[in-house]
Order: structure tokens, then sequence, then C-alpha cells
């Protein structure tokens, strides 16, 4: 176990050997990567596209909004219910007692337009600000509200990267919880298409994001803004930790959205234990042919300044997206380990993340460190 505190606000965040929130009983829980088809029927897409709309609009000056437990049995809008019945979901196996009940919930928001979320870690990001310190939601979800089908243009798929937890260069000389490598590695990659009401879930701790140059068919053409408008819900679900600075979205903006009642009926059904249908894993990528051949990812940087950090290794790109456009809404598996010999080969073909030599690691904290008590000067 590795314990982790932060003086500020008196806030105090313990972390297990596995590095998620300490005190919950994950025993039973899910952290594989899943899909499920059809998870909001399409009746009720158009609806939650428009007050998506509303909410990622200068109407709304926040970025992420809460939902508590105590509040999920009555909801405000078609979006808290949403959001509720997405944390009923992946909550329902492990138990009332596995958790507190009174600093456990969902944060929740929305991404619109044509940006494509680059890569990141999901993390209380007030802390990680403040501290340095990885605080991770127990489970990260995406569902789709705009898709690859009928009127949709191409979008590109959610990649989630196996394994691939924050590396100690991102931690600050924070530690690493025990049973975490300080230098993960990752040998398999998710991609999960998006589909009108499809739904998506996998471990709060791993790297993920979307590539828009794996936009199935002509819709990408080497240009990220060609690709259709993308629209996600997506939701954190967090046990035993609220993120600091996360508020519940304000009352004017909820009266201003879809009712609960219209669809609530229907979402409140989806927090019983039978797993709504899965879509599994529908192909799986390897070296078994010359159409495989991974290319090297060239520029991948990321991190809280956009440099510090960048995904080193290779992936078939090319036949990624050539399979993509040929399903709708599909989820394929990129097995980096299948058929490479020999065995001590793997570690170079295992993706994993490497610290910036430009600028990273300590020195990027501290100039953003340094900027952010030059504003809090300028304005006192």
């Amino acid at each position: 176990m590795s314990t982790e505190s932060e003086s500020d606000d008196d806030v105090f965040v313990m972390l297990d050997g596995d590095g998620r929130v300490f005190g919950v009983d994950y025993h039973d829980m899910e952290f594989g990567f899943r899909a499920y088809r059809d998870f909001v029927p399409s009746e009720h897409i158009s609806a939650l596209v428009a007050d998506a709309a509303v909410v990622d609009s200068p109407m709304c000056p926040a970025s992420t909004f809460w939902v508590a437990c105590e509040d999920m049995a009555q909801p405000r809008c078609a979006l808290e219910a949403l959001a509720a019945a997405v944390f009923r979901t992946h909550t329902s196996s492990v138990g009332a007692d596995a958790f507190e009940k009174g600093t456990s919930g969902a944060e929740w928001w929305v991404q619109t337009g044509k940006k494509s979320p680059g890569l990141h870690w999901d993390k209380d990001e007030a802390c990680r600000e403040t501290s340095g310190i990885f605080v991770h939601p127990a489970t990260s979800t995406v569902t789709y509200l705009t898709g690859n089908e009928g009127n949709d243009e191409g979008n590109a798929p959610t990649l989630v990267f196996d394994n691939l937890t924050v590396p100690e260069i991102a931690r600050h000389g924070a530690g690493v919880p025990g049973n975490l490598r300080p230098d993960p590695e990752c040998r398999r990659v998710f991609a999960s298409w998006p589909r009108r009401g499809k739904h998506v879930a996998f471990d709060g701790r791993l790297l993920h994001g979307v590539f828009p140059e794996l936009t199935p068919g002509e819709a990408f053409r080497g240009d990220p803004l060609a690709c259709g408008s993308r629209v996600t819900f997506l939701v954190n679900i967090w046990l035993n930790h609220r993120p600091r600075d996360v508020r519940r979205l304000p009352d004017d903006v909820a009266r201003a959205l879809t009712p609960n009642a219209e669809i609530g009926e229907y979402l409140a059904s989806l927090g019983e234990p039978e797993p709504r249908e899965g879509l599994g894993v529908t192909g799986v990528f390897d070296d078994s042919s010359p159409k495989t051949l991974r290319e090297p990812l060239r520029d991948r940087f990321f991190g809280w300044s956009g440099d510090e950090m960048r995904l080193d290794g290779a992936l078939p790109l090319a036949l990624m997206r050539e399979e993509g456009g040929r399903g709708v809404g599909g989820v394929a598996e990129v097995d980096l380990d299948r058929d490479v010999a020999p065995p001590e080969k793997r570690r170079r073909e295992a993706m994993r993340v490497v610290e910036n030599a430009v600028r990273g690691g300590d020195e990027a904290i501290r100039d953003e460190k340094d900027e952010k008590d030059a504003k809090r000067t300028k304005r006192t």
C-alpha cells in the first residue's frame, strides 16, 4: 500500500498497491475492456446530442460535472440520468457495502465538434496540478452519440492501451504504488469504432485517446478537421474519492435540458446486473501477413502542457484504418505479441511512454507551478 497526501485544502488521498483509491472492495469489479452495442436506444439519441451541444457551450463555463450517489435517485435531466445509469451498470456487481456512498459518484462531461481527444490518463486534475499525484477513477467510460453509420461521417476509434498506467516519470517523485511497474509496457491495444448508442468501459488507470488518421474511408484525407463531428458522453466512476473542483451541473442549465422523465424509465433498467449485448473483440491484428506491418508512431507527444511525454512504439495503422471502414461500430484487438520471435525481441515490440527530453518531468511541473503562482499574485 502506498500513501499520498496533499496539504492544500486539507485533501488527503490514499492509494492501494495497485494505484487505485484505497478502501474499496474491488474483488468483484470488472476492469477489462468491454463494449455494449445499444446502450442508449436510437429514439433518445437526438435529444441527448442537442443537450450535449448546450453543455459544451458558453452557457455552461465548467467542463466536467458531478452526480453524487445520493443524488442519483432523482436526476434533474436526461444527461444526469444517463450518468447515474452508467454508474449503476458498472458498480452493481460489487455490492452495496463495497464503497462509501458519501464520497462516491459519477464525474461526467461531453465532447462535441471535430476535435479528437488526445492521449491522456483520466485523473483528478486538481490533485495532479497541485502535487503531481495521479488519482484515477475506478472505471472510465465512453458513450457514443454519433457514429460511422447512416448520415454520420467517419469517426476514428477510441484506443485503449492495455497495462499502460502512469510511468514513474509522470509522477514527479511521488512514487509508484507497489504492484505497478515504474516503466509499464503495452502489448495489446483495443480499438473501438463509434456507433450511435454504443458504450465502452475500461480500467480507469489506462492511457487512452484517439488517432484522427484512423478515421475510416476517405473522411480523413490527412486533415483532422475533415472528419465528421464527434459527440460523446463520458463518465468516470469514482469510488471513495470525489475529484476536487468538480461540481454539479448548475440548476439553470439542468432546467434547459431534456427532462429526465422522457428517458428515465429506460435508463433506470441499465443498472440491473444483466449485461447489455456485448460486442466482444471482432478481430485481431498481428504480424502474420505483410498487410499488418507496423508503422512507428511519430510525434505522439502529450502531457499537461502538451509535450512532456511521448508514446513510443508501432501499430499497423494502415490496416486498422482499412478494417475500421468495413464494419459499423466494431471493436478490434491489436496483439503486439502475436507471432513475435524470439522472446527477447518482445520488449522492443512493446509500446511505452517515454519522457520528452526537450521539455518534461520536474522542469515542466515547476514551470507550470510558477505560471500559476504568477497569475495568483497578479490577481491579488
